[in-house]
């Protein structure tokens, strides 16, 4: 593996290892990343995950399925390129 292509991989990992550094030893800045989070809102941390997991989960959403089966119509009534036969519902 070339140096080019660890790079993104060194990078990212730095990144992450000073956030958790910083997040410890400094309380202002532990304090700010809560407050733009919203944990330190009542009920915050439970907030922050359902959206989290939401997010991770699209399927899960509310009306996802209804969307998908109206592009899936909509795309058998015009017919468009590369969507023909293909059934999501």
């Amino acid at each position: 593996m070339s140096a080019a292509q660890r790079l993104p991989v060194l990078v990212s990992t730095l990144g992450f290892g000073a956030l958790v550094v910083a997040l410890t030893v400094m309380p202002s800045a532990r304090n700010a990343v809560f407050g733009w989070l919203g944990v330190s809102a009542p009920g915050g941390l439970w907030r922050v995950l359902a959206i989290a997991f939401a997010l991770l989960n699209l399927k899960n959403l509310p009306f996802v399925w209804h969307v998908r089966c109206h592009l899936f119509r909509l795309g058998r009534m015009h017919c468009l390129p590369g969507r023909c036969g293909r059934a999501i519902c």
